[in-house]
């Protein structure tokens, strides 16, 4: 089972965590998106997302209207991969959704290549393309049909993969050798 959830970015952090505050939007099986593709499972939850941008959610006391906007799609690296569109594998010719570096320029990049970015009007090229070991994009992203919303613009990353269980053990490693060869030598 898959699931997707809501949460307001604009809650304070004590409550931003808290479960009252974290809504379920979708529930599916996993063998339906990949029997079915994208457009067939998470169409409902877009539709309720582009009602959600044209009707007020309240109204305030002092008569302002309260829209909602969907900024960011947050989850696990593979996650959201297989959510907006992009190939599903880390060792495709293409793996990253933020960058066009191919894999084996990745193995030893050491440093972001700007113009390897990805841009809304090379990921529409790309789209155009319709061609996933060319352009790591096995299918246009559904969630670009919202007003404020592009799977480029508006990218984010896995925290607990990319930092906490990535690159933190190594610079964690570096910093205790380092502070280890300070302290013996006194």
């Amino acid at each position: 089972m898959c699931a997707g959830y809501l949460k307001f970015l604009c809650l304070p952090p004590e409550f931003a965590s808290k479960l009252d505050n974290i809504y379920l939007t979708l529930l599916f099986e996993s063998r339906e998106r990949k029997e079915f593709g994208n457009m067939a499972v998470f169409r409902p939850l877009l539709r309720e997302l582009m009602e959600l941008e044209d009707k007020p959610l309240m109204m305030t006391t002092t008569g302002y209207l309260i829209f909602v906007r969907c900024f960011v799609f947050h989850g696990d690296n593979l996650g959201i991969h297989e959510t907006l569109g992009f190939v599903e594998s880390f060792v495709a010719n293409f793996p990253c959704r933020m960058c066009k570096i191919v894999k084996e320029d990745l193995k030893i990049a050491s440093e972001e290549n700007p113009l390897l970015m990805r841009t809304v009007e090379n990921y529409e090229a790309d789209c155009a393309i319709d061609c996933v070991s060319e352009t790591g994009i096995n299918s246009k992203c559904i969630f670009n049909e919202l007003n404020n919303y592009h799977c480029i613009t508006n990218a984010s990353s896995d925290v607990m993969h990319d930092i906490d269980e990535g690159v933190s053990r190594y610079i964690m490693s570096f910093l205790i050798l380092e502070f280890c060869k300070k302290n013996t030598s006194i």
